[in-house]
């Protein structure tokens, strides 16, 4: 819409552009009854295809051999088995790795990969958000 448009057009026609856009405002902001249904009808077919994804993911692999099955369960485990291996060796059970003693470029990799364990992908999820908050506890 430029100034011409602004200068000549009729107030009836600013009249039903100004309604047309508040219209889908409204619309997008709190929709009516239609649109709540259709959107429900979306989230659950949304929520059924993750779910058919998911026991897909999950169910044996068809004409696999106990060597597969045995690399995919140790897969399952190293996330698992190295966050434990930690637990304990901070409670003590095992003996603590001497920080000094590594490259500083390992420690940064096994710091990068434990921050991401432990909730670090939360904050690259919604990285905008994060940073506004920062933002706003740093002042």
């Amino acid at each position: 819409m430029g100034i011409k448009d602004i200068l000549f057009s009729s107030a009836g026609e600013t009249a039903t552009k100004l309604a047309t856009t508040t219209a889908d405002l409204v619309e997008r902001w709190k929709p009516g009854a239609e649109k709540r249904h259709s959107m429900d009808l979306e989230t659950e077919g949304q929520a059924q295809t993750s779910t058919q994804a998911a026991r897909q993911h999950d169910a044996p692999m068809q004409g696999s051999t106990w060597f597969d099955t045995l690399v995919n369960g140790l897969n399952r485990l190293i996330r698992p088995g190295a966050t434990i291996y930690f637990l304990l060796a901070l409670d003590g059970r095992y003996v603590q790795i001497k920080v000094d003693h590594l490259d500083p470029v390992v420690l940064q990799w096994v710091s990068l990969v434990l921050a991401f364990w432990f909730g670090g992908r939360t904050l690259l999820k919604d990285l905008p958000a994060a940073i506004a908050y920062l933002r706003r506890s740093g002042s």
